[in-house]
């Protein structure tokens, strides 16, 4: 499981300006192609809800999106299945980590105020 890009997903900064019109489409691209990983994976864990590798993509999935879009309820969402993942790994730090640390992301993001 791929913890290390995803932690440092939070250690660069979630830049909410437009991106110029060359990057929107890749942008829009890549918001897809997360998008359908995640429902794929979704729907092995509807038939197998503790499978550890559809677990981790789900999860990966919902972080990229939260990094590409800013839409908290990605981190929000990646909560319910990085829990699983923590109890199948209980020794396993670097997830309890990245738990920690959407949870300050999650914190900060409802601060924001409105626009």
């Amino acid at each position: 499981f791929a913890v290390v890009p995803l932690i440092s997903l939070f250690n660069s900064s979630n830049n909410s300006s437009p991106a110029p019109t060359n990057l929107q489409s890749s942008k829009e691209e890549l918001i897809k192609k997360f998008t359908e990983q995640e429902k794929s994976y979704q729907k092995i864990l509807e038939r197998e809800p503790k499978n550890t590798f559809a677990l981790e993509r789900v999860t990966d999935a919902r972080l990229k999106l939260y990094q590409i879009t800013g839409d908290v309820t990605m981190l929000q969402k990646s909560l319910p299945t990085l829990d699983e993942l923590i109890k199948q790994n209980p020794k396993n730090q670097t997830l309890a980590a990245l738990k920690h640390q959407i949870a300050i992301m999650i914190e900060r993001e409802s601060k924001k105020p409105a626009h």
